[in-house]
Formats: C-alpha cells, structure tokens, sequence
C-alpha cells in the first residue's frame, strides 16, 4: 500500500475520533449544566424528563425504579397543579399532595443526580478510550510520515538511476555507430555527375517515330485502295 494513501485513510479516522471527542466533551458539559440545575432545584421532573432521559445523547442510565419514582412525581404534580386550580391552598387535597411531593422530591434529586453522574463518567470513559485510539493512530501517522519520507527518497534513487541508465544507454549507442563507421570506412566509389540529355521531350526521336507511322500508314492505304480495284 502507497504510503500517501495510507496516511490519508488515517487522517480520515483521526478527524472521525477528533469529532466524537468534541461531541462527548459536548455532551457533558450540557449534563454539568443540568447537574446544577437539579441541585439548585430549578429542574422540574418533567423538565429531566423532556430534555435528559429523552435524550440519547445523553448516555443515561435510568433503572426500572427511577423510571417509576419520576412517573410518579409527574403524576403527583399534574394532579396538585388541577387540585390547585379546584381547591384552597389550604384544603385537605392541597396539603396532602404537596406533602407527597415535597417526600418524593428529594428521592428523585437523589436518583436524577445519580443519573447525570452515571453518565458523565460513561462519557469521561468514552473519551479516554478515543483519546487513546487518537494517540494510537497519531503514532501511526508519525510512522507513515517517515515512511513517506524514505519512499521519495527511494523513488528520487530510483528516478535518478532511470535516468543514469538511459544516458548510458543512448552513450553505448553512439559508441557502437562509432565504432562501426571507423572499422568499415566510408568512400565515394563514384563522383556524381549530371545527364545533360533531357529524358523528355526528344525531338529527333519523336520525328523518326512520326515518319515511320506516316510510311506505314499510307502503305496500308495503298494496299486497301489496291484490293478495291481488283475487285
């Protein structure tokens, strides 16, 4: 495999591993941000509901009982939310869910920021494993950097050798023609010269031509002219 070729299949997998670094490093400092607000209080169930455990880039790991634990928070705060808007704030149904909530909420901090933990260590491992497959690949790519190195070295020697060669080659050429001219020496073995007569035309010989047509001519008239009398 070209060297070159090699390098740019590693370039490639390294931008891929560079990208998914910086999406997980993404992902948790969004999971920091809603770390504190889960802390502060500010988070709603539904609201770590909508944006955290929908989310799958988020990388959470919700067991069967926070799932419970949340529905049920959920549950509880849309029935205050109608009973406060049927009753007094200091009706028996009132007091009675809001005492429910206030009980299941520090539960639910509890799981929700054990939730965020979890899976900003998953992405905290996620990025180490890819932080090494960079450095793995880096070192690669180092070697197929001197790879490269020595095979344009190897392919200039190469080059230059071609080169070489074919100069000796064209030499050993002029050197056999040479050698052939001084063992078998030219000589002029007759001085050229000019034929002064023209090929054509040729007077003479075309009046000589036309005179011997002429005589046959009229002796095959006379013979005709001759047969038509005898007969």
């Amino acid at each position: 495999l070209d060297p070159s070729a090699k390098s740019q299949s590693l370039k490639k997998q390294q931008d891929g591993i560079k990208q998914t670094i910086q999406e997980l490093k993404t992902n948790n400092t969004r999971l920091k941000l809603v770390r504190k607000e889960i802390e502060t209080g500010n988070l709603s169930a539904r609201g770590f509901s909508e944006n955290v455990v929908a989310s799958d880039s988020a990388k959470l790991s919700v067991t069967d009982v926070d799932q419970s634990l949340l529905k049920e928070l959920l549950k509880v705060e849309t029935e205050l939310a109608m009973a406060r808007a049927k009753y007094q704030p200091d009706s028996n149904n009132v007091i009675g869910l809001t005492t429910r909530l206030n009980n299941l909420r520090p539960l639910l901090i509890t799981n929700q920021l054990e939730a965020v933990d979890a899976a900003l260590v998953v992405n905290n491992n996620r990025i180490l494993e890819e932080e090494v497959k960079s450095q793995d690949i880096e070192s690669q790519f180092l070697e197929q950097t001197l790879l490269i190195e020595e095979y344009e070295k190897l392919q200039t020697k190469v080059n230059t050798a071609r080169s070489k060669i074919n100069g000796l080659n064209t030499a050993i050429e002029s050197f056999q023609l040479k050698m052939a001219q001084d063992s078998i020496p030219w000589s002029i073995i007759e001085k050229p010269k000019m034929n002064y007569d023209p090929v054509s035309p040729k007077p003479i010989r075309q009046l000589i031509i036309g005179a011997v047509l002429s005589i046959l001519g009229v002796a095959a008239i006379g013979i005709l002219i001759d047969r038509r009398k005898n007969t």
